[in-house]
Parts: structure tokens; C-alpha cells; sequence
């Protein structure tokens, strides 16, 4: 059965900066691009973040398009060296 709501109590609390937080975790597919799902998600995030009340905020905790990134860019310089 699926319902909305809370438990009470709660197992666990999650909080981000000291702050009550709710954590979303969104993950890619098998064979999918990190890249592409990262550019994917800056727009969502934006257009999300525009509709949030007053008082809350949309706060990315870690970012694997970033280091997908980094990655790549760090074997192609490796590369162009050797």
C-alpha cells in the first residue's frame, strides 16, 4: 500500500547545514551519459527553484555530472601530454 503522509516517529531525520532537510536522489540509468542527465536536471533544478515558496530553497549536496566532468577533463589533458 502507498499513502502520503509521515511516520511517526520518525526512524530518522535528515538535515543539510543543521537544518531540516528533505533528500531527493535521483539515479541514472545503465549506459545512460552522466553528462547529459546532469544538463537535464540544472534545468529542472531551475525551473523547480522558481516555483518553491518563500523560505525554501532546492540545494544540490553532491553532483556526479561534476566529476564525470572532471574526470574526462583530467584524461584528455593526460592524454594531449603524453
Amino acid at each position: 500500500e502507498v499513502k502520503r503522509g509521515y511516520e511517526d516517529p520518525a526512524t530518522f531525520l535528515i538535515r543539510h547545514q543543521g537544518e531540516p532537510a528533505l533528500e531527493l536522489g535521483v539515479v541514472m540509468r545503465d549506459r545512460w551519459n552522466g553528462l547529459v542527465l546532469g544538463e537535464a536536471l540544472e534545468k529542472e533544478v531551475a525551473s523547480i527553484s522558481a516555483e518553491l515558496p518563500l523560505g525554501m530553497s532546492l540545494v544540490k549536496v553532491t553532483d556526479q555530472a561534476v566529476n564525470i566532468a572532471e574526470a574526462i577533463d583530467e584524461f584528455m589533458l593526460k592524454f594531449f601530454v603524453a
